[in-house]
């Protein structure tokens, strides 16, 4: 069996270690390797790895959480791969006297034109940890009253801030947008840290600039509710559309066995009568016709007491 071996980003959220999805990356799983990224494991055998972390001495101090993941891959064909893994949770705190974290925020943002009706987004961000940022980044544009979009536009580069240190972060858009109003979604980053920030924003319609926009920020803990209740909903209308198509099914099976029943009562009534004596009827149904004995035929068999609420007379002496 090939076995693939490989550190990932986790997070603890809602009471939940969770791993990353895919090989995302984060500081503790960046400081993690192992001797061997790929294991041969032969059927009922054991292999051991050895991993290593290698703590940098300017580390903030604080808990950082990975994981280590063991993944198997198969070809289920028609271009899609099944991929099966298990991991084993990393915790790791590290201590001292170092700065903390990098961190930042954004206070607002700002849609402005310039002297040839370019439009500019700006915005205000805020070093909020012990350690220096070089921010990069996109910003992306979608109208609020339609399905417009427009984007990604790169941040400029070249903006590093101190801690607690408060520089504007500007969006050239290099594209003729409306004025808009348009729902800003900017995604900044430094090093592995990333950050979303949302406002609500409108060009002017010529040279100058708009009010600003105060900012929501995106937290990965709320993306991942925003994930989990869409995939309640999906999985509530499917269960919903199944339910409506297996009830549908049902009812036209039920009409159809119950003109059955009627047409076979209605041949057994309608039957020449033997001239001699009391015959049993003996009814044919189709195997969906109702509860009876099954036999090979596909068919049930029933006496006129099963079929109805009367005798049916066969013959009179």
């Amino acid at each position: 069996m090939h076995v693939e071996v490989y550190p990932a980003a986790a997070r603890i959220t809602h009471g939940s270690f969770v791993g990353a999805a895919g090989r995302k990356r984060n500081e503790l799983s960046a400081w993690t390797r192992l001797r061997r990224r790929t294991l041969h494991v032969l059927a009922h055998d054991t292999l051991r790895d050895t991993v290593t972390i290698s703590v940098p001495r300017d580390a903030a101090p604080g808990e950082r959480y990975a994981v280590i993941w063991a993944q198997v891959r198969g070809n289920r064909g028609g271009g899609i791969a099944l991929v099966s893994r298990t991991g084993i949770r990393m915790y790791l705190s590290v201590g001292g006297h170092n700065p903390p974290a990098p961190n930042f925020t954004a206070r607002t943002m700002t849609a402005q034109r310039g002297p040839h009706g370019h439009a500019i987004v700006r915005a205000q961000i805020i070093s909020t940890g012990g350690r220096a940022l070089d921010l990069s980044g996109t910003l992306k544009l979608a109208s609020v009253s339609g399905s417009l979009s427009a984007g990604p536009y790169q941040v400029q580069l070249g903006t590093s801030l101190a801690p607690h240190q408060s520089e504007p972060v500007m969006i050239p858009v290099t594209d003729e947008v409306a004025d808009g109003p348009w729902r800003a979604t900017l995604e900044l980053r430094s090093g592995l840290l990333v950050k979303k920030f949302h406002a609500k924003i409108k060009f002017p319609h010529t040279h100058g600039m708009a009010p600003a926009a105060a900012v929501d920020a995106e937290t990965s803990s709320g993306g991942a509710l925003k994930g989990l209740v869409t995939g309640i909903l999906l999985l509530g209308t499917a269960l919903l559309i199944i339910t409506n198509r297996i009830r549908r099914r049902h009812d036209r099976r039920v009409t159809t066995s119950r003109a059955r029943l009627e047409r076979a009562q209605i041949l057994a009534w309608t039957s020449p009568i033997p001239p001699l004596g009391w015959a049993a009827v003996v009814l044919r149904f189709p195997r969906d016709a109702g509860n009876g004995d099954s036999r090979s035929d596909g068919s049930h068999e029933r006496s006129p007491d099963d079929a109805c609420s009367e005798e049916i007379p066969a013959g009179v002496a």
